[in-house]
């Protein structure tokens, strides 16, 4: 019986560390938070730092109110670029581009435990992938609500399916099968 007890009180210790560790995994970035991480590739001025801001807190006040757009809004992402400089939009998508890339391969290793040649092999392939995708999302915000939707989800499909199709030229098969196995998002992001 002592044992049980035990057992049930290292479990719940357990729960009591690790949910707030998943829980702020799944948090949404602060406004502060996001204008930080412009300021890690883009030198901001105090100005730009007060109107992106204020365009992130928007954004989130949006969010919270049941509003589309916010964080993940192209539009959220036009009116920050309006407020930098051109020389600071092109630092600022290299620096976001890169960081898919590296968020990408990281999950990518994560699942399947890539060798240090097949993250190299694998570069090329995510960054056309990220870059593809990112300007059919601009496509769809040029084209508002007037936009075909079929038709860019098959867009989206085949650029999946090239992805697909190039990593399996540099995976395992075993690889191959714990990469199909993750979940669809994962994959994607």
């Amino acid at each position: 019986m002592n044992r049980h007890i035990i057992l049930i009180i290292a479990v719940v210790v357990c729960l009591i560390m690790v949910i707030p560790v998943v829980a702020q995994q799944f948090e949404r970035p602060t406004p502060e938070s996001l204008v930080a991480e412009i300021e890690k590739a883009v030198k901001l001025t105090p100005d730009q730092k007060t109107q992106i801001l204020k365009i992130y807190t928007d954004a989130s006040n949006d969010q919270q109110g049941g509003r589309r757009g916010g964080f993940l809004g192209g539009r959220t992402t036009e009116a920050v670029e309006r407020v930098l400089k051109p020389e600071q939009v092109e630092k600022w998508r290299a620096y976001t581009l890169q960081q898919s890339i590296d968020r990408r391969i990281s999950q990518i290793d994560e699942a399947v435990t890539l060798t240090s040649e097949q993250k190299t092999k694998i570069l090329p392939v995510i960054e056309k992938e990220i870059i593809s995708r990112n300007a059919l999302f601009a496509e769809m915000r040029s084209q508002g609500e007037s936009g075909d939707r079929e038709a860019m989800r098959d867009k989206m499909t085949e650029i999946s399916s090239a992805t697909d199709k190039a990593l399996e030229s540099i995976l395992t098969k075993e690889q191959l099968e714990k990469y199909k196995a993750m979940p669809r998002g994962r994959r994607r992001q």
